[in-house]
Protein backbone atom coordinates (compact mmCIF):
# COMPACT_ATOMS: atom_id res chain seq x y z
CA UNK A 1 0.00 0.00 0.00
CA UNK A 2 1.45 3.41 -1.09
CA UNK A 3 0.46 6.60 -0.82
CA UNK A 4 0.79 9.59 -3.02
CA UNK A 5 3.04 12.38 -2.28
CA UNK A 6 0.41 14.26 -0.88
CA UNK A 7 -1.30 11.49 1.18
CA UNK A 8 -4.90 11.46 -0.44
CA UNK A 9 -4.34 7.94 -3.32
CA UNK A 10 -3.42 5.52 -1.72
CA UNK A 11 -2.53 2.47 -3.98
CA UNK A 12 -2.96 -1.47 -3.46
CA UNK A 13 -1.49 -3.40 -5.60
CA UNK A 14 -2.60 -6.90 -5.63
CA UNK A 15 -1.07 -10.06 -5.85
CA UNK A 16 -1.41 -12.10 -8.64
CA UNK A 17 -3.08 -15.97 -8.66
CA UNK A 18 -4.78 -15.55 -5.00
CA UNK A 19 -8.34 -16.59 -4.88
CA UNK A 20 -10.80 -17.11 -2.14
CA UNK A 21 -11.37 -20.19 -0.61
CA UNK A 22 -14.22 -20.94 -2.70
CA UNK A 23 -12.35 -20.82 -5.88
CA UNK A 24 -13.51 -16.45 -6.50
CA UNK A 25 -10.36 -14.80 -7.48
CA UNK A 26 -8.91 -12.44 -5.40
CA UNK A 27 -9.06 -8.98 -7.62
CA UNK A 28 -10.25 -5.36 -7.94
CA UNK A 29 -13.73 -6.20 -8.35
CA UNK A 30 -13.71 -8.29 -5.16
CA UNK A 31 -11.79 -5.30 -3.39
CA UNK A 32 -14.23 -2.85 -4.59
CA UNK A 33 -17.25 -5.31 -3.19
CA UNK A 34 -15.80 -5.41 -0.05
CA UNK A 35 -15.07 -1.34 -0.09
CA UNK A 36 -18.59 -1.46 -0.63
CA UNK A 37 -19.73 -3.42 2.29
CA UNK A 38 -17.60 -1.42 4.22
CA UNK A 39 -18.86 2.11 3.37
CA UNK A 40 -22.32 0.89 3.75
CA UNK A 41 -22.40 -0.02 7.51
CA UNK A 42 -21.65 3.07 9.98
CA UNK A 43 -18.92 1.05 11.62
CA UNK A 44 -16.89 0.86 8.53
CA UNK A 45 -17.74 4.70 7.75
CA UNK A 46 -16.36 5.42 11.18
CA UNK A 47 -13.57 3.62 10.68
CA UNK A 48 -12.43 4.83 6.65
CA UNK A 49 -14.53 8.68 6.71
CA UNK A 50 -15.27 9.43 3.56
CA UNK A 51 -13.26 8.02 0.29
CA UNK A 52 -14.22 6.96 -3.01
CA UNK A 53 -12.37 3.70 -3.85
CA UNK A 54 -11.91 2.65 -8.32
CA UNK A 55 -9.64 0.04 -9.71
CA UNK A 56 -8.20 1.45 -12.85
CA UNK A 57 -6.98 -2.23 -13.11
CA UNK A 58 -7.97 -5.71 -12.13
CA UNK A 59 -4.61 -5.75 -9.99
CA UNK A 60 -4.93 -1.78 -8.58
CA UNK A 61 -7.29 -0.56 -6.32
CA UNK A 62 -7.45 3.06 -5.44
CA UNK A 63 -8.47 4.96 -2.58
CA UNK A 64 -8.90 8.62 -2.64
CA UNK A 65 -9.49 10.39 0.36
CA UNK A 66 -10.27 14.28 0.90
CA UNK A 67 -7.41 15.26 2.71
CA UNK A 68 -4.31 14.39 3.80
CA UNK A 69 -4.00 10.83 6.23
CA UNK A 70 -0.86 9.50 7.00
CA UNK A 71 -2.95 6.66 8.85
CA UNK A 72 -5.01 5.57 6.26
CA UNK A 73 -3.52 2.26 5.96
CA UNK A 74 -3.51 1.60 9.34
CA UNK A 75 -7.07 1.64 9.44
CA UNK A 76 -7.67 0.00 6.40
CA UNK A 77 -5.77 -2.92 8.07
CA UNK A 78 -8.16 -3.06 10.45
CA UNK A 79 -9.56 -6.49 11.46
CA UNK A 80 -13.33 -4.98 11.66
CA UNK A 81 -13.07 -4.47 8.15
CA UNK A 82 -12.01 -7.91 7.22
CA UNK A 83 -12.11 -8.64 3.15
CA UNK A 84 -14.76 -12.10 1.98
CA UNK A 85 -15.06 -13.02 -1.15
CA UNK A 86 -18.01 -11.39 -3.56
CA UNK A 87 -20.02 -14.52 -3.16
CA UNK A 88 -20.65 -14.43 0.45
CA UNK A 89 -21.51 -10.89 -0.10
CA UNK A 90 -23.64 -11.10 -2.48
CA UNK A 91 -25.12 -14.58 -0.63
CA UNK A 92 -25.82 -11.51 2.28
CA UNK A 93 -27.97 -9.74 -0.43
CA UNK A 94 -27.05 -6.49 2.17
CA UNK A 95 -27.73 -7.97 5.18
CA UNK A 96 -24.91 -9.52 7.65
CA UNK A 97 -22.34 -12.30 6.61
CA UNK A 98 -23.27 -15.63 7.68
CA UNK A 99 -20.41 -17.67 8.08
CA UNK A 100 -21.95 -20.50 8.87
CA UNK A 101 -23.49 -21.04 5.96
CA UNK A 102 -20.44 -19.56 3.86
CA UNK A 103 -17.03 -20.82 5.66
CA UNK A 104 -14.83 -20.71 2.63
CA UNK A 105 -14.96 -16.96 2.45
CA UNK A 106 -11.72 -15.67 3.03
CA UNK A 107 -8.00 -16.03 1.69
CA UNK A 108 -5.76 -16.68 4.37
CA UNK A 109 -3.73 -19.46 5.72
CA UNK A 110 -6.32 -20.68 7.82
CA UNK A 111 -9.61 -22.82 7.52
CA UNK A 112 -12.71 -23.17 9.50
CA UNK A 113 -12.73 -27.29 10.44
CA UNK A 114 -14.93 -27.40 13.14
CA UNK A 115 -17.88 -25.15 14.34
CA UNK A 116 -19.78 -25.11 17.74
CA UNK A 117 -21.75 -23.14 20.49
CA UNK A 118 -18.26 -22.34 22.44
CA UNK A 119 -15.89 -23.49 19.87
CA UNK A 120 -13.90 -22.84 16.97
CA UNK A 121 -11.01 -25.07 14.89
CA UNK A 122 -9.16 -23.75 12.15
CA UNK A 123 -7.06 -25.33 10.11
CA UNK A 124 -4.06 -24.91 8.16
CA UNK A 125 -4.98 -24.48 4.46
CA UNK A 126 -3.20 -26.20 2.16
CA UNK A 127 -4.27 -24.25 -0.88
CA UNK A 128 -3.65 -20.89 0.77
CA UNK A 129 -1.88 -19.42 -1.81
CA UNK A 130 1.67 -18.17 0.91
CA UNK A 131 2.18 -21.91 1.54
CA UNK A 132 3.95 -22.73 -1.87
CA UNK A 133 6.08 -19.51 -0.86
CA UNK A 134 6.83 -21.18 2.28
CA UNK A 135 5.03 -18.11 4.48
CA UNK A 136 3.37 -20.43 6.92
CA UNK A 137 1.51 -20.46 9.19
CA UNK A 138 3.86 -21.71 11.62
CA UNK A 139 0.86 -23.52 13.30
CA UNK A 140 -1.06 -26.59 11.89
CA UNK A 141 -3.92 -25.27 13.96
CA UNK A 142 -5.87 -22.90 15.92
CA UNK A 143 -8.66 -23.59 18.52
CA UNK A 144 -10.70 -20.64 19.68
CA UNK A 145 -13.15 -21.39 22.69
CA UNK A 146 -15.82 -18.55 23.90
CA UNK A 147 -15.59 -18.77 28.01
CA UNK A 148 -18.81 -17.16 28.97
CA UNK A 149 -17.72 -16.20 32.54
CA UNK A 150 -14.49 -13.47 33.27
CA UNK A 151 -13.27 -15.07 36.09
CA UNK A 152 -12.82 -18.56 34.04
CA UNK A 153 -11.39 -16.36 31.62
CA UNK A 154 -8.49 -15.07 34.01
CA UNK A 155 -7.99 -18.65 35.50
CA UNK A 156 -7.37 -20.01 32.16
CA UNK A 157 -4.86 -17.34 31.55
CA UNK A 158 -3.19 -17.77 34.60
CA UNK A 159 -2.76 -21.71 34.51
CA UNK A 160 -1.78 -21.07 30.40
CA UNK A 161 -4.46 -23.35 29.47
CA UNK A 162 -4.99 -20.13 27.17
CA UNK A 163 -2.51 -17.91 25.54
CA UNK A 164 -4.95 -15.15 24.75
CA UNK A 165 -8.33 -14.49 26.56
CA UNK A 166 -10.63 -11.27 26.64
CA UNK A 167 -10.37 -9.82 30.13
CA UNK A 168 -12.50 -7.21 32.00
CA UNK A 169 -10.33 -4.05 32.67
CA UNK A 170 -10.82 -4.74 36.62
CA UNK A 171 -8.52 -7.93 35.39
CA UNK A 172 -6.01 -6.67 33.46
CA UNK A 173 -3.48 -5.93 36.71
CA UNK A 174 -4.15 -9.38 37.52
Amino acid sequence: MRPSADETVWRALLRPGVRFQDGTPFNASAVLANADRWLAAPAGRRLLGELLVDAPRPDLVRFILPAPDPGFDLRLASPRLGIVSPRAIAEAAGGPLDFSRLPESGTGPFELRERSADRLLLAQNTSWWGADRELGPGVDQVELRAVPDPEDRLALLLDGTVRVAELEPSQLDA
